[in-house]
């Protein structure tokens, strides 16, 4: 394997000089030369020696490259002249690896803000299968949660252009709570994914804060002629810092909630802190007690009613309340 950057780079100039065909047969200095302006910096005769030798006969590198002096012409060329390292074939962990990054690339295709990105995509795509044809032994041993087809999707492009051109924007939006849509005249400043939904976050006129929009429940937007020049005071790290999930209260103080897991949920939340803030208080036969310093929320909640009974809530008292009142609901479901 190339030992760092600048090697990759020798390779390439190397490479680059012996298919030269305006300079055929470049001498071992003219291909110093040649290094030392690619690099900016000396590099010795037997450093580019080294190269040449490792292009020919380094298994790991792979480029067996035919590398051939001839006496007559006093330079180096390749015995084959339709040779060249940019045509070296994957090998099967390079196929490996492009086909884990492509099926994750390949759940943004149908979002229409990556949409200039589809091409490139799908050029990796074709180039991974082609390969795989090359090493059929392969099995299928990756598998990406598919992202759904999401219904607010067409206003990504429209949300990013604005926020870039800091256009205020009349937005027409559908709660689930009412009925009717309402306009809001507002500044977006923020595109945040959560959960394979997309939100806006930015600044509402009317109500004179910041309010965070769900995508699929805009039912319109018009750009108006009017851009904000001031300052909005936003900070997104400031902003989420105690958020868990979307909903970030900041008229409330956060909370330290403590939260008690079971022996065999502990483990899990220990390699997967459920929020950045996560401090593990104590660690036992009876489990993991852990504190996080939050916004006690809608999102919180659903992700504590998920663990069942594997989570016990200790503080605050306010959401022991809340999550008591829950686990009645559930129970009263489940009694019929």
């Amino acid at each position: 394997m190339p030992a760092n950057k600048e090697a990759l780079i020798r390779y390439r100039v190397i490479n680059r000089s012996l298919r030269n065909k305006q300079k055929p047969f470049p001498s071992l200095q003219e291909l110093i030369n040649n290094c030392e302006e690619a690099l900016g910096k000396p590099v010795s005769r037997r450093t580019v020696q080294a190269d040449m030798e490792a292009m020919r006969y380094d298994e790991q590198l792979g480029f067996n490259a035919p590398i051939v002096y001839v006496p007559g012409e006093k330079g180096y060329t390749y015995g084959d002249p339709n040779f060249s390292i940019d045509n070296i074939p994957l090998n099967s962990d390079d196929v490996e690896a492009l086909e884990f990054a492509t099926k994750i690339l390949n759940q943004f295709k149908g979002i229409e803000l990556f949409q200039p990105l589809t091409g490139a995509i799908e050029k990796i795509t074709q180039s991974v299968k082609l390969n795989r044809h090359l090493f059929p032994e392969q099995e299928e041993y990756v598998e990406v949660e598919k992202a759904p087809e999401y219904q607010g999707q067409v206003y990504l492009l429209p949300l990013a252009k604005a926020i870039k051109e800091k256009r205020i924007l009349d937005l027409e939006y559908s709660s689930f709570k009412r009925k009717e849509s309402r306009n809001y005249f507002f500044a977006p400043l923020l595109l945040k994914e959560y959960k394979s939904r997309w939100y806006v976050l930015g600044y509402n006129y009317q109500k004179e804060k910041i309010i965070t929009f769900s995508l699929d429940r805009i039912e319109g937007i018009r750009e108006t002629e009017k851009f904000y020049k001031e300052k909005l005071d936003f900070d997104s790290g400031k902003y989420f810092k105690y958020s868990f999930g979307i909903t970030s209260p900041m008229e409330n103080e956060p909370e330290e909630v403590k939260l008690q897991f079971s022996p065999k949920q502990a483990p899990y939340i220990k390699s997967q802190p459920i929020h950045h803030s996560q401090k593990v208080l104590k660690e036992n036969t009876k489990g993991l007690l852990v504190s996080l310093r939050v916004f006690p929320s809608y999102e919180l909640i659903s992700q504590l009613l998920s663990y069942g009974a594997d989570v016990t809530v200790k503080s605050p008292k306010s959401l022991v309340k809340t999550m008591r009142s829950e686990a009645k609901k559930i129970e009263k479901i489940y009694k019929k």
